[in-house]
């Protein structure tokens, strides 16, 4: 399918209405149409005007009209330009703050129980199921690291774990690579991360890498690749809680609309493959709809974030809800919790040394 080009351009005043019909939705899970849009949120035009600008955005892609004569309501690019270039940057509150480290005070002297609370905190400040995935339980250190070209798209990894595992696999490129990308991109990987604890290299981006690379792209593909197979044999424990606030929305009102989202929840090997993403990419990270790799959540959202344990260890932790998720107070509610649970964690650490 050839993706569908923007003819008119993201004026302020499109940018308002698309940031109002998304905030609306978000509120009531009603389409929204032009009296609200310049009632509630201050656009300076005429109803007439709204539902011409309106009609643009849909022809664009950002947003949809389920009906005739009904309001729109956001598509998958709609939520997307919202979260990326339109919402404003989000905040906890101050007492949403106070509760958190009250929440935090008393969990403190049991890392299990640390992360029991997180989850529960953060599926009480979003009204949304609350996932987490804990640091692996063993240190585990990459030794060496070596990368081989086998043609143009195809390299050959072998490293070695410390004490003593070692692998290989063959890993492709969409793009070709060079002999001499390939041996610099091998040696910034081993310089950097060898010695230390895999969890480092999970927070490894292309732009670690640009100037050590340079005048080579840093082959960002390679790097997922990398990642993800010295990554995939840490079994790491997932945490859950707040499923049942699924059923408050209008989306999970059917069986058939619940199912996907439950039986995701109910899958450990589902919600490592939700999390890791956040664990590797060292940044907030916002999946909307039908940018999720598993098929079955294509309408959900998740907004997640990496966290870091003792030295190297990374974990991630996130919400999933429907695409019509608070973006604000979930990106907010993330980014509290996460500083909150790095804290405790980073305590525990100093005590036991």
């Amino acid at each position: 399918m050839v993706a569908r080009r923007d003819k008119s351009p993201m004026t302020p005043r499109r940018a308002k209405i698309l940031g109002a019909i998304v905030e609306e939705h978000v509120d009531t899970a009603a389409p929204v149409g032009s009296k609200a849009v310049r009632e509630r949120y201050g656009v300076r035009a005429s109803t007439a005007t709204i539902r011409n600008e309106m009609n643009v955005l849909e022809q664009a892609g950002y947003v949809r009209q389920p009906h005739t004569s009904a309001g729109r309501v956001p598509e998958d690019k709609g939520y997307r330009t919202y979260v990326d270039r339109i919402m404003p940057h989000p905040q906890p509150t101050p007492h949403d703050m106070t509760w958190v480290r009250s929440e935090y005070r008393r969990a403190m002297s049991d890392t299990e129980q640390l992360f029991r609370t997180t989850c529960r905190v953060l599926a009480q400040l979003t009204a949304a199921p609350a996932l987490l995935l804990a640091p692996p339980r063993e240190r585990i250190v990459l030794a060496s690291l070596v990368l081989s070209p086998v043609s143009t798209h195809i390299v050959r990894l072998g490293y070695e774990m410390q004490p003593g595992e070692r692998f290989e696999c063959l890993l492709e490129s969409p793009g070709p690579l060079q002999a001499q990308q390939v041996a610099m991109f091998a040696q910034a990987l081993a310089r950097r991360y060898c010695g230390r604890e895999i969890g480092a290299l999970s927070l490894c981006t292309p732009e670690t890498l640009e100037d050590e690379l340079a005048p080579f792209a840093v082959p960002s593909d390679l790097l997922d690749g990398i990642k993800s197979a010295v990554e995939k044999d840490r079994m790491q424990r997932v945490y859950i809680d707040g499923s049942a606030y699924a059923l408050s929305y209008p989306e999970y009102q059917h069986i058939d609309q619940l199912r996907p989202l439950v039986e995701a929840l109910d899958t450990d090997g589902v919600v490592r493959r939700l999390l890791r993403p956040a664990s590797r990419s060292g940044r907030l990270t916002v999946t909307i709809g039908r940018e999720h790799e598993v098929r079955s959540l294509r309408q959900c959202s998740l907004v997640s974030l990496h966290y870091r344990a003792a030295g190297d260890a990374v974990g991630a932790l996130g919400v999933l809800g429907p695409t019509r998720i608070d973006y604000q107070a979930a990106i907010a509610a993330v980014r509290c919790v996460t500083y909150q649970i790095a804290e405790a964690l980073a305590e525990d650490e100093a005590e036991e040394d």
